[in-house]
């Protein structure tokens, strides 16, 4: 068995002001610089073999505390990355509510939603499942940790407890810097062990708007 350690990045500066991040590349606050601190403490003592991130700075910068508790380099995958949000890269949230339909299809029924001139759920979720399972196929019998984001992160949850991308919109979102633990027998055929573990953040738990 692979056991993987999802962890969602750190408090970005696009999480506190609401705004869809994407692939735009926003930077841990301070708060999330201090919850990447905490979940480096959290899985310390994990057998970790390898530290894998998305290439944007606040996966990178959260990977990187963890990596260094283990005395590892991060290693980077572009297919990590937030679903690409196109048109509503940087635009508030309240924003796109009030003016795309499409982005009340992404709350509602995120699984069936595609970011105007960018990805569709389905899309993205093809191309961070195909990354996951070469990991797994490069670590048999292994623990490794990804550091990616909340959508891949959900969409991933989803895959391995047998929801359908297009009910995807029932599985929660994991929180900031949260552990979400998954164990793999194959790079096709995983099981969900734990989600959004939190715990360990104590007051540090960022809060997030509703179903986005």
């Amino acid at each position: 068995m692979t056991t993987i350690y999802f962890v969602r990045h750190g408090q970005s500066e696009a999480n506190l002001t609401a705004c869809f991040a994407g692939h735009i590349d926003i930077a841990l606050t301070d708060l999330g610089r201090k919850q990447a601190a905490c979940t480096a403490e959290f899985l310390a003592d994990k057998p970790l073999a390898a530290v894998y991130t998305s290439d944007l700075a606040r996966a990178m910068d959260t990977g990187r505390a963890i990596s260094e508790k283990h005395g590892l380099d991060i290693r980077t995958r572009a297919a990590l990355r937030e679903i690409d949000g196109g048109d509503w890269e940087g635009r508030p949230f309240e924003y796109l509510q009030q003016t795309d339909p499409m982005f009340t299809k992404f709350i509602k029924h995120i699984g069936v939603a595609t970011c105007p001139n960018g990805e569709s759920v389905a899309d993205m979720l093809v191309r961070v499942r195909d990354a996951v399972g070469e990991i797994v196929k490069n670590h048999p019998d292994e623990a490794v940790c990804v550091v990616c984001h909340g959508t891949p992160i959900r969409a991933m949850t989803a895959q391995l407890t047998g929801v359908p991308v297009e009910e995807m919109h029932t599985v929660p979102w994991a929180s900031n810097a949260s552990v979400t633990v998954a164990e793999f027998a194959d790079e096709q055929h995983g099981i969900l062990v734990a989600a959004d573990l939190n715990a360990h953040l104590k007051d540090l738990v960022s809060k997030l708007p509703a179903n986005i």
